[in-house]
């Protein structure tokens, strides 16, 4: 496992919440409407400007039906 710094680690949760947003086809706002939250505030999340919380991953882990580790960074997930 190579060391990750904060930085590194949410763009990679970024680009992973982006990634999965398209592979299913929904839009920014789409997936806004679902959390109740404003679309810039989502597009900050893909953007990496800002993280959503711990309790957000779940929503929208049980939103795209996976785990909430989907959202995290390869060399971090368990082998």
């Amino acid at each position: 496992m190579t060391a990750t710094t904060e930085k590194e680690f949410g763009l990679a949760v970024a680009e992973k919440l982006k990634s999965l947003r398209k592979s299913h086809r929904y839009s920014q706002f789409q997936v806004s409407q679902y959390l109740g939250i404003s679309r810039s505030t989502y597009t900050y999340y893909e953007s990496g400007h800002t993280s959503p919380s711990l309790y957000t991953l779940y929503r929208l882990a049980h939103f795209y039906a996976t785990s909430i580790t989907a959202f995290l960074p390869e060399d971090t997930q368990t082998k």
